[in-house]
């Protein structure tokens, strides 16, 4: 896996990329739950990224977190 200059927390690493790889990516909703904390009602929204190589191949996953106020 190629050393990346900015870091992705959440990022899962699948398969080696090549030279010239053509990399689709699609981004799916996967949970929204609220939580109480001491400013209110927080929302939280799970949302996941999955990249493919021109095979169709899962080359590498991000699952990322935010926080909205209600």
């Amino acid at each position: 896996w190629p050393r990346l200059a900015i870091p992705l927390p959440g990022l899962r690493p699948r398969l080696q990329l090549e030279r010239r790889c053509s990399l689709t990516s699609a981004t799916c909703l996967r949970d929204v739950y609220p939580k109480t904390g001491r400013s209110g009602i927080m929302v939280f929204l799970v949302w996941e990224t999955t990249f493919t190589n021109q095979r169709g191949e899962k080359v590498a996953e991000v699952r990322e977190s935010h926080v909205a106020k209600e």
